[in-house]
C-alpha cells in the first residue's frame, strides 16, 4: 500500500513538474510575441523590456531586433555599441543577415575596428548560406581584388550564386566579366543560359559560353562540356567528342571528370575510344604549345 501511494505522489510530482514547464514554455512564447507586437505597434520601449531577456538567453531572432532597436534609437536613444554588440552575437549564433551585416561592419570600420579577417570570414559563412548580399559583395571584392587577391573565376563564382537566387546585380556584374572575355565568369554565365536562371534560357548560347573557357583550358568547363556533348544539348551529340573533354579535365583531376568519362566509355566502341583518345592527345599538344 505504502509503495503504490508512493508511486502516486511520484507520479504527481513529475506530472506537476511537466505541467509547470509547459506553462512556464507559454508564458516565455507569449512575452516574446508581446515583444513582437509591441515593436510593429510602435511601442519600443515595451518591446525592449519584453524582448532583452530573450536575447539574452541566446535567441537570435531577439538579438537582431534588439540590435535594431539601438542602432536605429527607436530604444529612445541611439547606442551603436550596444547594438553593435547584439548584432554581433546572433552573427557569432550563425544568424545569416547578421553575418552578412557584421562582415560589412568589419571591412568598413563601421561601429567596430576595421578586421579583414574577420569580415571575409563573416561574408563566406553567409554567402555559403544563400545569402545574395553577401555573395555580391563577396563577388566584388574578388572582381577588383579587395582585401582579397584578385581573382576573376571566384568572382564570377560569387556573381553566379546570387544570380541564381534571383538577383538582378549578380546578372548584370556576371555578363560584364563574361562580355570581357574573362575565363570563369563565362562558364557561370553559360550555367545560368543553360537552366534559365536570371536570363533567358539558350542551350546553344550556353554552349558556346562554356566551350570558350573549355578551349582555354578550364578544367570545369571541359568537364560541362562533355555533359553537353554526351547529351547533345545546346550542339549535336557526340560520344567522341564528350569522351575528350572528360579525359581532359580529368588529367587536371577534376572530381567527377574520370567517372563521367568512363560512363561515355561504357557506351562507345573500342574505335571510338581510342578516336576520342587521339582528340585528347592532339587538342593538349596543341594547347601546351601555345601556352609554354
Amino acid at each position: 500500500m505504502w509503495r503504490n501511494s508512493f508511486i502516486i505522489i511520484v507520479g504527481f510530482s513529475i506530472l506537476t513538474s511537466a505541467c509547470g514547464q509547459s506553462e512556464r514554455d507559454a508564458d516565455i512564447a507569449v512575452s516574446f510575441s508581446e515583444g513582437v507586437a509591441a515593436y510593429s505597434n510602435g511601442d519600443y520601449g515595451t518591446a525592449l523590456t519584453l524582448i532583452e531577456p530573450h536575447a539574452k538567453a541566446g535567441d537570435t531572432a531577439a538579438q537582431i531586433m534588439m540590435a535594431e532597436l539601438y542602432i536605429t534609437g527607436k530604444a529612445g536613444v541611439i547606442d551603436e555599441t550596444r547594438g553593435v554588440s547584439w548584432l554581433e552575437k546572433a552573427a557569432e549564433s550563425g544568424h545569416i543577415k547578421a553575418q552578412s551585416m557584421m562582415g560589412t561592419r568589419y571591412l568598413s570600420g563601421d561601429g567596430v575596428e576595421v578586421d579583414e579577417t574577420r569580415g571575409i570570414k563573416y561574408l563566406q559563412s553567409a554567402a555559403k548560406k544563400g545569402n545574395v548580399r553577401a555573395n555580391v559583395q563577396l563577388g566584388f571584392l574578388y572582381e577588383y581584388g579587395k582585401f582579397v587577391d584578385q581573382n576573376l573565376d571566384a568572382a564570377g563564382r560569387f556573381y553566379y550564386r546570387a544570380a541564381v537566387i534571383g538577383d538582378e546585380e549578380g546578372v548584370a556584374r556576371l555578363k560584364k566579366l563574361a562580355d570581357a572575355n574573362f575565363v570563369g565568369p563565362r562558364t557561370y554565365l553559360g550555367l545560368l543560359y543553360r537552366d534559365g536562371k536570371g536570363v533567358e534560357s539558350d542551350a546553344s548560347k550556353a554552349f558556346a559560353l562554356v566551350e570558350s573557357d573549355a578551349q582555354a583550358g578550364q578544367p570545369y568547363a571541359q568537364y560541362l562540356i562533355s555533359e553537353a556533348y554526351g547529351v547533345g544539348q545546346g550542339t549535336d551529340r557526340s560520344l567522341e567528342n564528350a569522351y575528350m573533354w572528360a579525359n581532359l579535365s580529368a588529367g587536371q583531376s577534376f572530381p567527377e571528370a574520370a567517372k563521367r568519362r568512363d560512363v561515355w566509355a561504357q557506351l562507345m566502341t573500342p574505335d571510338q575510344i581510342a578516336a576520342a583518345q587521339t582528340l585528347s592527345r592532339d587538342w593538349q599538344a596543341k594547347f601546351d604549345a601555345a601556352n609554354p
